[in-house]
């Protein structure tokens, strides 16, 4: 039977209205739509982020880089220009005002001072800016705006950014500051902080650069930048309606990432057709209802770290619509986890003592300080740096921590060799892997337990909000992506309509297509791509890897366990089950249920 072609805009199945970082994303299209960067760009693009591949947003205006910088330079003798003025006016300015102040009336001076206060008190109450900004920013160079360099660089790579360089994205897109990247990290830098100053509302372009001191091209250009690629004003907020783009973009996976490209790009005014092979939504994040007691429990995803992460703003847009007090909102839909003091049990049930169980705590860090010096050492080296990074990058993180307990000449009993274990299988659970498959090159230490929450009402509550209104055609399985002509066509399986027994297979046209499918899909080559995707990108796909992490939840008949508990450990020869969530304390209620993850190497024996 030969395939009938679909038009997305007639859907088939019901429309989503608002009911109750891993997905790969992928971009492909048969043609620039408005002015996008060219294949040849992307795959230049590609080449460099390791192949990990991104969705693109595309609409970006078109202007050469030689205007660009132009822009750039004038903003920047403009600025220079003023400061100049300013100097050469310092002596006339200060006779003037020794000239006013004898004049001045206390009273005059009384007003004077009310007013200056009733402004200040008008610019706090707008949020607009910071205490210190204007005086900041005024009379500089752009180059000499404080950039945001010397952030975390977990918070900025939560962003898909980079303190002390410009991402291979941000070169393609923003070439006009090549050579001037401090100019535009001190601009990225203030728009950021406005933004995350308040994620509830849309940043229009006009108070994202306000008071920016270059000109208005080039602050512009940064603007664009950061919105159309969802670094600022994504989540919930409500954007500007914007004119339909005339233009069709098929999604293929309905998980988190898949999600939230479609609900970007109907923001820009595409119309969006998302193909789900399951018969439900959100891929990993799954809060399933129907188990145990009836309690909502999350059987894919289930623990969220709090920090450096964005998916934190989402969970904060949702708070401020639970209270106006953001923290008191966060804290009425989340339940921290408090990991710093476990209760950990020994194989026989019997509670370990504190003090022991802070002594082998802080050998654990200290190991981890001699990993993190080792690795510095190896990767900082200023002569024979590729050398000696490459060097790091070829010894795995047990070698080197076995390596670091020697030359500290530490030595542990049996018993807390024990305890030690169960704090590595703690770190090869949230890495999802044993240590020994893992660089010292690319380990981070960990100077405190990561800070990590639940949703009380499970991740449907976030997944059901970002696919409201969009158009999510369930059980339609994607076997092949042609882009091979001017039109792309994805060739679909689905149930035949009252036969549900019997598939059929049906082609939807578009002008482009996002991927955003597990990556165990694409290891499986289970959609076939014409023309097939090039050998780099076959490649990075094969050499990628998923750690594993098992779950268990176990209702019990009651609560046998300290219901204050919020963490409970479990110190065994390899510790391979070592960690466990007392749900009442998510939930609220007197739960019995114990969520157990078992992941990574469990420790094993050292």
């Amino acid at each position: 039977m030969g395939a009938e072609e679909v038009d997305p805009e007639q859907p088939t199945t019901e429309t989503i209205e608002a009911q109750a970082k891993p997905e790969t994303s992928i971009s492909v299209e048969s043609e620039a739509i408005d002015n996008a960067p060219s294949d040849q760009q992307n795959d230049e693009v590609s080449a460099e982020q390791n192949d990990t591949v991104m969705t693109e947003v595309v609409g970006q205006e078109d202007t050469t880089a030689d205007a660009q910088e132009e822009e750039v330079d004038q903003g920047v003798t403009e600025v220079v220009h003023k400061k100049k003025k300013r100097k050469n006016t310092d002596a006339e300015t200060e006779v003037k005002e020794e000239t006013k102040e004898t004049k001045e009336t206390k009273e005059t001076k009384t007003k004077r001072k009310k007013k200056t206060k009733k402004r200040k008190a008008e610019q706090e109450e707008d949020g607009e800016e910071e205490e210190g900004y204007e005086e900041h920013i005024h009379n500089v160079r752009p180059d000499e705006i404080e950039d945001d360099s010397e952030k975390p660089e977990d918070e900025l790579a939560a962003l898909g950014l980079m303190p002390r360089e410009m991402s291979p994205l941000e070169q393609l897109m923003l070439p006009q500051f090549k050579g001037k990247e401090n100019s535009y990290f001190g601009i990225r830098s203030r728009i950021l902080d406005k933004w995350t100053r308040n994620v509830s509302a849309y940043l229009n372009e006009a108070n994202a650069t306000n008071n920016l001191r270059v000109s208005s091209e080039v602050s512009s250009r940064v603007f664009q930048f950061l919105d159309q690629f969802g670094i600022i004003n994504h989540g919930f907020i409500e954007r500007p309606v914007m004119k339909p783009a005339g233009k069709t973009v098929v999604v293929i996976g309905a998980g988190i990432s898949g999600l939230v490209a479609a609900r970007q790009l109907v923001s820009f005014g595409y119309q969006v057709v998302v193909l789900e092979a399951r018969n439900r939504l959100g891929g990993r994040l799954f809060t399933d209802t129907q188990l145990l007691d009836g309690t909502g429990v999350d059987v894919g995803t289930t623990l969220i770290p709090t920090d450096n992460n964005a998916l934190m703003v989402p969970l904060r847009q949702l708070a401020r619509e639970a209270s106006e007090d953001e923290q008191e909102g966060l804290d009425s839909i989340l339940h921290y986890i408090e990991r710093d003091a476990p209760q950990l049990f020994d194989e026989l049930g019997t509670a370990l003592d504190s003090d022991e169980r802070d002594q082998m705590e802080a050998a654990h860090y200290k190991i981890l300080k001699g990993l993190e010096e080792v690795r510095a050492s190896s990767s900082n080296t200023t002569s024979g740096e590729k050398k000696a990074e490459a060097s790091a990058d070829s010894v795995d993180v047990e070698t080197a921590r076995q390596q670091v307990i020697e030359d500290l000449e530490l030595r542990f009993s049996p018993h807390e060799q024990r305890i030690l274990n169960w704090h590595v299988a703690d770190i090869e659970h949230d890495m999802a892997t044993s240590l020994d498959k893992i660089s010292l090159a690319h380990f981070a230490e960990r100077k405190k337990p990561m800070r990590t929450c639940m949703i009380k009402d499970g991740t449907t509550t976030l997944i059901s909000r970002f696919a409201a209104s969009l158009d999510v055609r369930f059980q339609h399985k994607v076997k092949w992506v042609n882009t091979s002509q001017a039109e792309c066509r994805v060739g679909v399986t689905r149930p035949k309509e009252g036969k549900e027994e019997e598939e059929e297979e049906i082609v939807f046209p578009a002008d482009a297509v996002v991927m955003a499918v597990p990556l165990g899909v694409l290891k499986a080559e289970a959609i076939r791509f014409e023309p097939v995707l090039p050998a780099r990108k076959i490649a990075a796909i094969g050499h990628l890897g998923c750690g594993l992490v098992n779950k268990l939840i176990m209702e019990f008949e009651n609560v046998f366990w300290d219901e204050s508990a919020e963490v409970i450990g479990q110190v065994d020869s390899n510790s391979a089950f070592h960690i466990f969530y007392p749900l009442n304390r998510v939930t609220g209620q007197s739960s019995s249920l114990l969520l157990l993850f078992s992941g990574g190497g469990g420790g094993g024996d050292t």
